[in-house]
């Protein structure tokens, strides 16, 4: 690894690039589980990159083809989700963590789910079924490693929203529906199930928690004061508001993802509600009939309105919020009565809508946290990605000066500013101030 370049307020950081896949031993004998699973006897792999450049922040996605070797037509494709290979990246993301949290959603959280639903009949159409499905995941803590195996989503006409674009009202839609049957089961079952739904009410805030850093609260403060830059300077009040919540960022965060704020309407959220994170499949060209959520990493019991506020403001644009708003909370909130009563719940004793709308305005500050922080990265060409691998060694030896000159050039490189951006940040502010949230 290369000495970093300080030099005055210039730091150098390297441009990402497609590494070289690496097939472990591990991988192999995760692989071969699925193989023989699968009714694969004599079988041979073909390996590929899985994703593009900046992808993925925290895992490495494979693409791998399992051939039969006498049966030409007999083949499994699959995707093979693993940790970074650098471990400084590793211990900076807390990336086996991530891990384990995915990896219990998928083992644990998402068949308990599946099951309550089976014993009450709930169909595929009307229930959520809405995940990837996975041959095989484990957190193996005598490796100090993880491995997720499932299906390649895109083999069978699934794809992702380009995420240079805000999402449509349609495809809004869908993911709403499908979000508000999601936090139905949760509702469900702590009626039904109480005493197995408990286990699910330790699944934390785990960035908040264990893995946030002075560097990154530095990092989100300058994005929000960045965003607050952007209004006209005769906003004074609006300006002082956000100055507030700049200087007692970490204090916001917190509050926001604390269950004890959100009881009792609190839930298992998905937490990472952005367009890299859930695909759509499409009978019509350009029109969705279902989709499939992703990336469980950051999966927590807190508010609902997390989720909503993280799709709402990163994902769409004022234009639509403008129109749709309204309209678009009843679908969900509709999406999640429709599935409860068919569980057995009440929707106005567990979750009505004027408890939605008093969570809005309690949490919906987190939306301008994350937005004022990730619509520039969707703006971020793959060309300009940074080497992340780099950035993680790099904190582990720096000085609080260098450290602040290595923030300060990462966020130049992944914050650059275009009137795209300007305006889909501004749009946030604006709608977070007329829907009370600030």
């Amino acid at each position: 690894m290369s000495e970093p370049n300080v030099n005055g307020n210039n730091f150098e950081i390297p441009l990402a690039k497609q590494g070289e896949i690496k097939i472990t031993d591990y991988i192999l004998e995760s692989l071969d589980k699925v193989a023989k699973a699968e009714n694969f006897q004599d079988y041979e792999i073909e390996v590929d990159h899985g994703s593009s450049i900046g992808d993925g922040f925290v895992g490495l996605l494979i693409k791998v083809t399992i051939k039969d070797k006498v049966n030409s037509e007999h083949f499994l494709k699959v995707l093979v989700k693993i940790p970074p290979e650098s471990e400084a990246r590793r211990q900076q993301m807390g990336a086996i963590g991530l891990f384990e949290r995915e990896i219990y959603v998928y083992n644990v959280l998402l068949p308990e789910f599946v099951e309550l639903q089976k014993e009450r009949n709930i169909s595929i159409d009307a229930g959520f079924y809405n995940f990837p499905k996975v041959y095989f995941a484990e957190f193996n803590k005598e490796l100090n490693d993880a491995i997720i195996i499932m299906e390649d989503l895109r083999d069978s006409g699934h794809r992702m929203w380009d995420k240079q674009k805000p999402i449509n009202y349609e495809h809004s839609k869908v993911f709403l529906t499908a979000l508000g049957r999601y936090h139905a089961l949760s509702f469900a079952m702590k009626k039904l199930k109480p005493e197995k739904f408990e286990k699910f009410k330790e699944l934390d805030d785990f960035i908040t928690g264990k893995r946030i850093d002075q560097s990154f609260i530095g990092y989100l403060q300058t994005t929000v004061a960045k965003a607050a830059d952007l209004l006209d300077e005769s906003e004074l009040k609006k300006k002082e508001k956000l100055k507030n919540l700049t200087e007692n960022l970490y204090e916001n965060l917190k509050f926001c993802l604390q269950p004890e704020e959100a009881e009792p309407f609190t839930v298992v959220t998905h937490g990472d509600c952005w367009f890299n994170n859930f695909v759509y499949h499409y009978k019509k060209k350009d029109l969705p009939d279902n989709i499939v959520l992703i990336d469980w990493q950051v999966s927590r019991y807190c508010s609902p309105v997390i989720d909503i506020v993280y799709f709402l403001l990163m994902c769409t644009d004022h234009e639509l919020r403008q129109k749709h708003f309204d309209e678009l909370l009843n679908i969900y909130h509709n999406s999640l009565k429709e599935l409860l009563e068919k569980l057995g719940g009440d929707i106005f004793m567990q979750f009505p809508f004027t408890a939605l709308l008093r969570h809005l305005k309690k949490f919906g500050k987190l939306g301008l946290i994350t937005s004022s922080m990730a619509i520039p990265m969707f703006f971020t060409n793959k060309e300009d990605m940074v080497d992340m691998d780099f950035m993680a060694e790099q904190l582990k030896n720096l000085d609080p000066v260098e450290l602040e000159v290595m923030m300060k050039a990462y966020m130049e490189k992944m914050n650059k500013s275009n009137d795209r951006v300007d305006k889909r940040i501004k749009d946030v502010l604006i709608d977070c101030f007329r829907y009370g949230y600030l």
